[in-house]
């Protein structure tokens, strides 16, 4: 049975549009926003407040997008065997 083109062809393009996005989020997640160690007061209790938060988000849009693009290749592999 031949797998139908535009099926293959929606896989391909989610690829190619999740790859960098995966690339660019686990850098951010290895890699996340810090405040200066310098800092006190008011400002520096919210920015770290945004820290936690943002490392949070960041991590699961991590992981989220992984899983995506995980599932895409496999779906695109399963194609490439029927």
């Amino acid at each position: 049975m031949n797998p139908d083109p535009a099926v293959r062809a929606a896989l391909q393009q989610r690829i190619t549009i999740l790859a960098p996005v995966s690339a660019r989020l686990h850098a951010a997640h290895v890699h996340p926003p810090i405040a200066p160690h310098d800092w006190h007061g008011p400002a520096a209790r919210a920015f770290a407040d945004l820290e936690a938060e943002l490392r949070g988000r960041i991590t699961a849009a991590d992981e989220l997008v992984a899983a995506l693009l995980r599932e895409s290749r496999l779906a695109l592999a399963g194609l490439e065997h029927e």
